[in-house]
Order: structure tokens, then sequence, then C-alpha cells
């Protein structure tokens, strides 16, 4: 069995946060159909009103109505935000995230030049930990009788990738 996991991060100067969301192929296809059916829907509404379109779902932008999102009213924000969450309510199978509050994590490792860059990694682990640790459980209650499980792990490119690469890596050299 293959599952998909994706990795997103959020941070601003307070707290760096970074979550994996799960689910086997046939629900991804699930939820990537109406994900996109309701970023659809809101499309035809702006269409209508002979607004921009949008692009994509990007969180940061609708949260603070910024990008593609300027000139947005808050209840346009809230209305698209619960259209997307009652899809994640609908079928996602497992969410894992980690926050690192920013000025201790720094205060811990003052030699570090860019506590984001080293927060990517050191998280990137605690959630890989997670994973494994509730898949070894799910398998010990089932009492082995569960088929192996392979994890894509997949996450937009940006300025951290040799970092995710290097946590991955490092990770998966101690299993």
């Amino acid at each position: 069995m293959v599952w998909r996991g994706y990795i997103d991060e959020s941070y601003g100067k307070k707290f760096f946060t970074l979550s994996c969301l799960m689910s086997d192929s046939l629900n991804w296809m699930w939820f990537e159909s109406a994900w996109k059916r309701c970023l659809r829907s809101v499309n035809k509404s702006l269409k209508a009103q002979g607004r921009k379109q949008l692009t994509r779902y990007h969180a940061a932008d609708c949260s603070s109505r910024t990008g593609e999102f300027k000139g947005w009213t808050v209840d346009e924000q809230i209305g698209l935000t619960r259209g997307l969450l009652n899809v994640f309510n609908k079928r996602l199978s497992y969410v894992v995230a980690y926050s690192i509050p920013l000025l201790e994590f720094s205060q811990q490792f003052p030699n570090e030049r860019s506590p984001v860059e080293k927060c990517y990694g050191v998280l990137l682990k605690f959630v890989m930990t997670e994973i494994t640790a509730q898949l070894q459980d799910a398998a010990r209650k089932l009492h082995g009788r569960v088929k192996p499980v392979k994890i894509a792990l997949i996450h937009d490119r940006g300025p951290y990738d040799v970092i995710l690469l290097e946590a991955f890596n490092s990770f998966v050299s101690l299993r």
C-alpha cells in the first residue's frame, strides 16, 4: 500500500510549524477532486463578478488577504476557508504537525545562522518519527495483519530543499 504525505510549513515571527497531511492513493484522488471543485466554484463566482480568479490556494495570502486574495472581504476569506476545511473533514486520513517557538529555539541554538532553516530539519525528523510510531502502533493493534506501507513525502520546492533532503536521509539511515 502506498500513502502520500504532503508536507508544508508555516512561520512568522513567533512560531515555526511543519505539518504532513497523509492518506492512501484512493482518498487522495477524492481529496484533490473535491479541493479543485471547491476552488472552481469560487473562481466561477469571482469570474461572474469580473474579479481576478485564483490560481491556487495559499493559506498565508488568504489569511492576510494579500496576493490573489487582495480586495477580498473577511466573509469571503472565511467562506473559502470553511469550504476547504469541509474537504479535509470528509476524507483526509492522518495529520501530523509540530510547532516550535522561534525565540526559545534560537536561545537553545544560538550559533544557528537561520533558526527557520534548522527548524525544517528538526521538525521533519519529528514528523517522520511520529508517522513511523503511528504505523507501528497500528500494526501492533492489528496483530501484524497489515500490508507493508510505503510513504511518498512531497513538498513544494523552496530554498530549504537541501535541508529537508539531509534531514530525510539522516532519519532513514538510522532505521
